[in-house]
Order: C-alpha cells, then structure tokens, then sequence
C-alpha cells in the first residue's frame, strides 16, 4: 500500500520534461522572431483556441508585443490524444524574453508549467529555421497525466503551422 501511495505523489509532483522541436519553412530566424513577436500572431492563436474574456497586461496598441507581459483568458482545453474533456478554464500566460530565449509560464486550474522557447538556425541545413520548446510542469491536478503536456505541445504544432498559413494568405 505504501509503495502505491508513493507511486502515486511521484506522478502527481513529478517535475515532468518534455523537448520538442517544430520544424519551419522559413529561411530566416529573424523573420520568424518577428511573426511570432507580432500581436496578430497572439491573436490568431487565442482564436484558434476559442479564447474569450480576454486581457492583455499591459494593453498593446501597437502590432509587436513588448515583453515582459501576460494575456489572461477563458477557453475550454482540447488536446487531442487525451481522452479527457475539460471545462472552459480561466488561463494566464506570462512571458518574459531573455536574450534570444522566449520565457513563458501558463497556468490555470488544472496544470501550472514553464516553456521556453529558442529559434535557431539550423546548423546542418542553413536555409531552416525551427523551434526548440523546452516545457516543464510545475505542478498539476492528479487527474491530469504528464503526458498532457507533450500532447498539447503536439496541439500546439498544429496552430503554429495553422497561424503561419494564415499570416501567408494576409500578407
């Protein structure tokens, strides 16, 4: 029984990891730097979230975001190779950029985790451009397996590549 109950608080306050690398067409990481920098970018991705309520702290008025700052919203999570439906959750985004290095932490009710997020030249290929994300959770409701996190950096994948074929069809 002991055994059992100490497997159990392992899973549940694990410091679970997860890398995960997106892998771009474009050529530069500057150009990337600025798409993904962009108040459109933020926007396209809280519609494809389904986000509503929500608030940019501080308020942008102009199209680049400036860091540090934290978007709060309501959405209800969908991560697709979880067999678990979550209810609309309140959601806060804080993200801070050091040097190169995007620093973000997401909470909301049921999982609190860091990411972090370097756009780097290919080194082998020099015409590619892809994204290392480095995630770790903080903490999480037991309910919620530690591999909720690679899933929704999966889902993630999904509407970066949905939100760059958009921004291509504006511009």
């Amino acid at each position: 029984m002991i055994l059992l109950l100490l497997f159990f608080f392992h899973c549940v306050y694990c410091k679970y990891t997860y890398n995960h690398i997106i892998k771009t067409d474009f050529k530069s990481s500057v150009e990337l730097n600025d798409i993904m920098s962009s108040k459109k970018y933020f926007d396209l991705y809280l519609e494809e979230v389904n986000a509503d309520n929500i608030v940019f702290d501080p308020c942008f008025n102009t199209t680049n975001l400036e860091f540090p700052f934290k978007i709060n919203y309501s959405s209800q999570p969908k991560i697709s190779l979880l067999p678990l439906k979550f209810p609309k959750i309140n959601i806060l985004q804080s993200w801070k950029k050091e040097g190169e290095l995007v620093k973000g932490n997401i909470k909301c009710s049921l999982i609190d985790f860091d990411l972090e997020l370097e756009i780097k030249q290919n080194t082998s290929d020099i015409d590619n451009v892809y994204i290392n994300l480095n995630s770790k959770i903080n903490s999480k409701i037991f309910f919620v397996p530690n591999k909720a996190l690679k899933y929704a950096l999966y889902d993630y994948e999904n509407i970066f590549h949905k939100i760059i074929k958009k921004i291509n069809k504006i511009e």
